[in-house]
C-alpha cells in the first residue's frame, strides 16, 4: 500500500502515527522483559512481528518505571517505523528526488467525558504552533466524517 501511494499516487507526505496505550507496544515490552514467553516462541507470528521493535527497546532507559518505559517505547516505535521505511528503495528514491517527506507523530490518547470537551481539546491542539505544518497539509474540504454517529464513553 505504501509503495503504491508513493510510486503511483505520488503522495508527498507519509506520516507515521504512534499513540499512548498501544497494546502492540505493551506486548513488545512484555516480551522483551520476559513477561510474555509465548511471544518468544519461534512459531509466534505476533512475536516475530514485535521483533521489529526490539531495536527501539534496546534504546530506552530501562532504569525508568514500567509506565515511563512504555511511553518511551511507544515513541521509539515511531522512530523504528521511520527507519524501516528508509529501507525501501522506492522511499529512498522519492526522498532523493525530494518528492517525499516522512513525518513521525506520537499522541497521548485521552478519553473525554463529553463531546464538547473533546471538541474544545481538539481545537486547542490544532491551534498549537507545532501542529501548524501538519494542519497546512490538510485540505479542509477533503475532511468528512466516516461514521454517522460518534460514541463517547460517558462516566
Amino acid at each position: 500500500a505504501v509503495e503504491y501511494a508513493v510510486t503511483a499516487l505520488k503522495v508527498a507526505h507519509v506520516i507515521v502515527m504512534g499513540h499512548s496505550n498501544c497494546g502492540g507496544v505493551q506486548g513488545c515490552l512484555d516480551m522483551c522483559t520476559g513477561n510474555a514467553p509465548a511471544l518468544e516462541e519461534k512459531s509466534s507470528f505476533v512475536g516475530r512481528w514485535m521483533d521489529i521493535l526490539r531495536p527501539g527497546y534496546d534504546r530506552i532507559d530501562r532504569t525508568q518505571d514500567e509506565k515511563d518505559q512504555l511511553r518511551a517505547l511507544e515513541q521509539e516505535a515511531v522512530i523504528v517505523s521511520l527507519e524501516n521505511l528508509l529501507t525501501f528503495p522506492f522511499i529512498v528514491e522519492a526522498r532523493k528526488q525530494q518528492e517525499l517527506s516522512l513525518h513521525g507523530l506520537w499522541t497521548d490518547i485521552v478519553e473525554w467525558t463529553s463531546h464538547d470537551a473533546a471538541l474544545q481539546a481538539a481545537a486547542e491542539v490544532m491551534a498549537e504552533p507545532s501542529f501548524q505544518p501538519l494542519m497546512a497539509m490538510i485540505d479542509p474540504s477533503s475532511v468528512s466524517m466516516r461514521h454517522a454517529s460518534i460514541l463517547w464513553r460517558m462516566e
